[in-house]
């Protein structure tokens, strides 16, 4: 049986915050930064695996990709 947690959401460019669900399986099975994976009800939010980041949009995600710190590939949350 599937256990999801509430959690809250928070872009790493804007600090819009927004409710969400954590599948508890796949956060055993996979490390922090990867949490975005593992996010349900985030339509149109992006994160950037290995950092831990969360964009709310395609701006803030095209904004915090010009930081050295967030190039690379971005995802969108599930």
């Amino acid at each position: 049986m599937p256990v999801h947690l509430e959690a809250e959401a928070i872009c790493n460019n804007c600090g819009k915050k927004a409710p969400c669900k954590l599948d508890c399986d796949i956060m055993v099975r996979r490390t922090p930064f990867e949490i975005g994976e593992a996010v349900s009800g985030l339509k149109d939010w992006y994160f950037k695996s290995g950092h831990g980041a969360m964009a709310c949009s395609e701006d803030c995600r095209n904004a915090l990709a010009k930081d050295e710190t967030y190039i690379g590939t971005w995802l969108p949350c599930g």
